[in-house]
């Protein structure tokens, strides 16, 4: 698929994005890559809290701080922080850069919130350096 994907980018270039994703996509692919893993961590932790406990699995909904940027960036970094298994973004604050996300399962809170900060601070830094997207 990947492959497949790559020959039809080459062959139709798409015209630039608001974002203009399509220069220095490195720093992108990196963080498309950790978001892949992070996917499939959340798969896997999921499953095995589904398995162990149930329905008495324990869920919190974190407030996540995302660096200044546009709001298109803010609302990509969500789709992406969305599809991984277990984390669903609630509400997205433009104004005060924020996003409210309901995570399952929680261990330890604060880890979670810090797991969660890492995410959202890499996916928007690799975004902005590929746009240009601070405000």
């Amino acid at each position: 698929g990947i492959v497949v994907g790559l020959l039809l980018t080459v062959a139709f270039p798409q015209p630039p994005t608001p974002l203009g994703l399509g220069r220095r996509a490195g720093r992108l692919s990196v963080a498309l890559w950790h978001v892949a893993v992070d996917t499939v961590r959340s798969t896997l932790t999921v499953a095995w809290a589904a398995v162990r406990t149930g329905p008495a699995t324990r869920s919190a909904v974190v407030t996540v701080q995302a660096p200044v940027c546009t709001s298109e960036v803010l609302v990509v970094a969500a789709i992406l922080l969305s599809i991984s298994p277990g984390t669903v973004v609630v509400e997205i604050d433009t104004a005060r850069s924020e996003l409210l996300v309901h995570v399952l399962p929680v261990h330890d809170l604060e880890r979670t919130r810090r797991g969660l900060q890492t995410h959202v601070d890499r996916i928007v830094g690799a975004l902005r350096a590929v746009g240009g997207g601070a405000r």
